[in-house]
């Protein structure tokens, strides 16, 4: 255990020196970056990090996400204007997972298909989270599509019985819902190439009620356990998987949780509702008056996404892609099958690069483990 923490973070004594560790969890688990960084380094020096090793172009939908366990586990995105060692001075060893941070309202705004891989990943995480709540119709769907994705097209000399029993996509799963995806996948869709297959389950995903929803956990008036969301429509509350109308008022679990849900709400509206981020102010809240007591302050970094949209028209206008022009791979994670063909796994993208083969950490560690009860926690 002392050599693990000291891989990923050291003891608390190491926070005081100059260079610290930490780890960054990509979508799929099995992929870890490593880096260290500097104690005067802000956030944006590691969201520079991932980016620039992922060659992501529209890199604002995307962020780095971490969990305070000292503060009810809530989770928080690393704030690229602030310091890296004020932000999780309570977390040892440090973790950040790469996740999506604003989920688009319609895919097809992604023009590079390593972004919509990635939002793909990141629902299929949210799919097994309970994150994104869907009806068995949808569900059977989505199950399809991931297979067309993974194996291609169906070869009864192969695929025989049911040959997705291993691939776990949702927490309800059951015989009769694979059998019902295995139909689908059978007879509709035929000859889709794995990219076609995943622009086709984010269609379908993106228009289920709860996506892109980030849940805060708070209570009603009546102390009622309830969940706001926020996503690119705006603000939902929740009960039971279930959109609650008229909600008056809410609370947090505590001022941190409170300010944190202030900081996203925020953050989601200046994203997809502004033209320009040379538009946004500073935004101070708090004080005597104020809905929070301590004075809360919000300086917005990055383009939002009417910006970047611009960019891209000007990066496909020019025919360029990545600043050296080439063109990079992908390799694809099976879960169903390790022995597809290669041309199966790894996808031809402009603006990818290969991701780097370290040496993962066990995450089946308890240290590693998001020990809410409720799944709409995990990161």
């Amino acid at each position: 255990m002392s050599k693990l923490l000291s891989r990923f973070g050291g003891s608390k004594k190491d926070l005081t020196s100059q260079e610290l560790k930490c780890a960054i969890r990509l979508l799929d688990d099995d992929d870890v970056l490593h880096t260290t960084f500097q104690r005067e380094h802000k956030g944006q020096y590691l969201l520079d990090y991932v980016f620039k090793s992922l060659n992501l172009l529209e890199k604002d939908y995307f962020g780095l996400r971490y969990v305070d366990e000292g503060n009810v586990q809530t989770r928080y995105w690393l704030d690229p204007t602030r310091s890296i060692v004020k932000q999780v001075k309570s977390l040892n060893p440090i973790i950040f997972c790469f996740r999506v941070k604003f989920y688009p309202a319609d895919p097809h705004q992604l023009k590079e298909e390593i972004s919509r891989y990635y939002l793909y990943l990141q629902l299929r995480r949210d799919l097994l989270n309970r994150r994104l709540y869907c009806l068995p119709a949808d569900a059977t769907y989505l199950i399809a599509c991931v297979i067309q994705s993974e194996l291609g097209d169906y070869d009864p000399e192969e695929h025989k019985g049911n040959y997705i029993a291993d691939l776990k996509l949702i927490p309800s799963q059951n015989e009769k819902i694979e059998m019902e995806a295995i139909e689908i996948h059978q007879n509709e869709l035929r000859n889709q190439t794995p990219a076609e297959a995943e622009l086709h389950f984010l269609e379908r995903a993106s228009k289920l009620e709860t996506y892109g929803i980030d849940p805060h956990q708070v209570k009603d008036q009546q102390k009622n356990a309830l969940f706001i969301g926020i996503n690119y429509s705006g603000i939902l509350a929740f009960q039971s998987n279930r959109k609650k109308k008229n909600l008056i008022g809410f609370r947090c679990n505590n001022a941190a949780a409170c300010t944190n849900l202030w900081r996203c709400a925020v953050e989601q509206r200046y994203f997809f509702t502004m033209n320009s981020s040379l538009e946004i102010p500073s935004v101070t809240t708090g004080g005597t008056g104020f809905l929070f007591a301590k004075q809360c302050k919000l300086r917005y970094s990055g383009r939002v996404e009417r910006e970047i949209i611009e960019d891209m028209k000007k990066v496909n206008a020019s025919g360029g892609s990545s600043a050296a022009g080439s063109v990079s791979t992908i390799n694809r994670r099976h879960s169903i099958n390790s022995n597809v063909p290669l041309s199966m796994r790894s996808i031809g993208r402009s603006n990818t690069a290969p991701l780097p083969n370290n040496e993962s950490p066990d995450f089946n560690s308890s240290i590693y483990q998001d020990k809410s009860k409720h799944l709409l926690f995990g990161v």
